[in-house]
C-alpha cells in the first residue's frame, strides 16, 4: 500500500476487487463483500497500488442509510458496492472483480499454489467458523490453506490484519508472477480466471 499519488496514464486502470463470503456457486444470497480492495494497475509503468477498506467502516449506502460498507452488497450485489465505493471515494471504477470462496480456492490451486511467509501460527478451534490450523514458516500454500491465511481475524488485529495478510498474499503472487514462464502459463491461467472469476473485464484487459 502507498500514499503517492499514482501515475497519470492513459493505460491505468483502477479496479474494485470484491471478495465475497458466499461458501458456493450454488449459494442463493448475496452474502457479505468482506473484502474491498482498490487496486490501480499501470502496466505500462509496471505499478500497482492497492488499498484495502474495511469491512465495517460505516458509510451512506444508497437507498438503505447509514450501514456497514459490506452490507451494499448483500443489498445490492457488484451494483450496489460499485456505487458505494464510488459515492466514498470520488473515484470513477474501471473495473470489477469478484472473487468467493470457491473461487479463490480453485484459482491458488490452478496456479500450483503461492509461496508465502507465513509470520506465525494461525489457530482457530471454537465453534462459530471452520477450524483453522496454519504453522508458520516459508511454505507452498494450496486452495485451502491460502483461503485460511487470507480469511483469518481470530486475534487482536481483526479486520486490520485480516487486510494486511490479504496484500501480503497479493503481493507474494505478484512476484512469482513475476518468474512465471508466460508463454506457458498464460493460457492456463486466463481459462482459471475466467472460469471463476466474475468480472467486466474482457481478454484484452486481463492481458
Amino acid at each position: 500500500q502507498t500514499t503517492a499519488a499514482g501515475p497519470d496514464s492513459p493505460d491505468a486502470m483502477t479496479n474494485l476487487l470484491g471478495g465475497s463470503d458466499r461458501r458456493s456457486k450454488s449459494s442463493k444470497h448475496n452474502g457479505l463483500s468482506d473484502t474491498i480492495i482498490l487496486v490501480l494497475v499501470d502496466s505500462r509503468n509496471d505499478y500497482l497500488s492497492m488499498l484495502s477498506l474495511p469491512r465495517d467502516l460505516r458509510v451512506k449506502v444508497a437507498g438503505h442509510g447509514t450501514r456497514k460498507i459490506n452490507a451494499a452488497y448483500s443489498y445490492g450485489g457488484p451494483a450496489l458496492t460499485i456505487r458505494t465505493v464510488q459515492d466514498l471515494t470520488g473515484l470513477d471504477l474501471d473495473h470489477y472483480l469478484e472473487v468467493d470462496f470457491h473461487a479463490f480456492r480453485d484459482m491458488t490451486n490452478a496456479l500450483g499454489g503461492v509461496y508465502v511467509e507465513v509470520d506465525r501460527r494461525y489457530y482457530y478451534a471454537g465453534a462459530s467458523y471452520e477450524p483453522i490450523n496454519l504453522q508458520p514458516g516459508y511454505q507452498l500454500l494450496d486452495g485451502a490453506d491460502a483461503l485460511d491465511y487470507v480469511r483469518f481475524r481470530h486475534d487482536r488485529n481483526l479486520d486490520f490484519g485480516r487486510m494486511e495478510r490479504q496484500q501480503r498474499f497479493l503481493g507474494a503472487l505478484r512476484q512469482q508472477a513475476m518468474g512465471w514462464d508466460l508463454a506457458l502459463k498464460l493460457p492456463g491461467l486466463i481459462g482459471a480466471f475466467f472460469d471463476n472469476v466474475a468480472t467486466d473485464l474482457g481478454t484484452n484487459d486481463f492481458l
